[in-house]
C-alpha cells in the first residue's frame, strides 16, 4: 500500500508537471513559443525546489524540536531570510550573491532569537517554541515593512515578498549561479536523507538514540544549520511561503508512514507537486497574478485545523 501511495503520488505530479509547461503553449507561434518555453522551465524548476526545500525542512524541524507543529515559517527562520534579502536589495541592489549572503547570516540570527525566547519562557517547550517563533516572525515582518517605508521601496514588490511569489526574473547571465547554487541545494537534500536512519532513533526516544550512538546534540545543529541554509536560499528567490514544510509532512504521517526516510521520499514529491498546482492557480486564476501564499494559506486552512487539532494533545 505504501508503494502504491508512491506511485500515485509520483503519477500526481508528473500529470501536474506536464499540464504545467504545456498550458497554452500551442497558442503562440514556434520563436515566441521557445522563449516562454525557457522561462516557464526556469520557474517549474523553482517551483520543485521551493516544494522540495520547504517539506524537507518542515520534516527535519518536526523531528529535531519534537514537535509536529514547527517548521522554518512558523519558528521565523523565513521572516529572518526575508529581512536580510531586502536589507541587502536595497545596500547592494542586484548582487544576488551578497543578497543569498545577508538571508542567510539573517536567517541565523531569527533561529538564534528564536531559541532564546523559547528558552527564557517558562512552561512546555513545545509551546515555547511556537511562542516564540511568533513573536520572531512579528519582529523581522515589522522590520521589513519599516525598511520598505523608510527606503521607499515599491508596495507591491513588499507585499509579494511577504506572501509569496514566484515571478522572479529569469536572467540568462546569471545561469552558472543558479546552477551553482542549487547544486548546493541538492547536496543539502542528500545530507538530509543521509541522516534520516539517526532522525528515526532521535524520533523514537533521544536516550535511546544516544545509547545507540548517535550525537543528538550534534545532529540538532548540523541540521538545523542545512534547514537554514536552505530556506534563506529558497526566500530570497520565492519570498516567504508559510506552512507548506508544516502540512504535508503530517499528512504522510497520518495515511500510516512511520519512517523518515519515506516520509522525505513521499514529501518531496508531494510538495513539488502541490507548489507547481498552486503557483498554477495564482497565475492563471485571474487576470493578474496572487501571491501563492495566498492560494496555499486558503486551501491549507481545513488541513491545518485537522494537523492543530490531531496534534494539539500531545503538545
Amino acid at each position: 500500500m505504501k508503494n502504491k501511495n508512491f506511485f500515485f503520488y509520483l503519477l500526481f505530479f508528473f500529470l501536474i508537471s506536464y499540464f504545467y509547461l504545456n498550458f497554452r503553449m500551442t497558442s503562440y507561434v514556434i520563436d515566441i513559443r521557445r522563449e516562454i518555453f525557457y522561462l516557464r522551465f526556469f520557474r517549474y524548476f523553482l517551483c520543485i525546489f521551493t516544494g522540495i526545500v520547504l517539506t524537507t525542512s518542515g520534516s527535519v524541524m518536526q523531528v529535531i524540536f519534537n514537535n509536529p507543529l514547527v517548521d522554518p515559517y512558523v519558528l521565523g527562520i523565513s521572516g529572518g531570510a526575508l529581512f536580510g534579502f531586502t536589507l541587502s536589495s536595497i545596500f547592494f541592489r542586484g548582487n544576488l550573491f551578497v543578497s543569498l549572503l545577508f538571508s542567510f547570516i539573517f536567517s541565523i540570527l531569527a533561529s538564534l532569537i528564536s531559541l532564546s525566547f523559547s528558552l527564557s519562557l517558562k512552561g512546555e517547550k513545545k509551546i515555547t517554541v511556537l511562542l516564540s517563533g511568533l513573536l520572531t516572525n512579528i519582529l523581522f515582518s515589522s522590520l521589513v515593512i519599516l525598511l520598505s517605508i523608510v527606503s521607499k521601496n515599491n508596495s507591491t514588490s513588499l507585499f509579494y515578498s511577504m506572501m509569496g511569489s514566484l515571478n522572479y526574473p529569469f536572467i540568462r547571465t546569471n545561469l552558472n549561479f543558479y546552477l551553482f547554487v542549487g547544486f548546493f541545494l541538492i547536496l543539502s537534500i542528500f545530507l538530509i536523507l543521509i541522516k534520516s536512519k539517526e532522525l528515526d532513533m532521535i524520533s523514537i526516544n533521544e536516550e535511546i538514540a544516544k545509547t545507540s550512538g548517535v550525537d543528538v546534540k550534534k545532529n540538532f545543529y548540523i541540521l538545523l544549520l542545512v534547514v537554514i541554509f536552505q530556506t534563506s536560499i529558497i526566500v530570497s528567490f520565492t519570498g516567504v511561503i508559510g506552512f507548506v514544510g508544516m502540512i504535508i509532512p503530517n499528512i504522510i504521517k497520518i495515511s500510516g508512514q512511520t519512517k523518515n526516510r519515506e516520509i522525505f521520499f513521499n514529501s518531496i514529491i508531494i510538495g513539488a507537486a502541490l507548489v507547481l498546482l498552486a503557483d498554477f492557480i495564482s497565475k492563471y486564476s485571474f487576470q493578474y497574478e496572487i501571491p501563492i501564499g495566498v492560494v496555499l494559506s486558503l486551501f491549507s486552512l481545513p488541513l491545518l485545523f485537522l494537523i492543530v487539532k490531531i496534534n494539539f494533545e500531545n503538545l
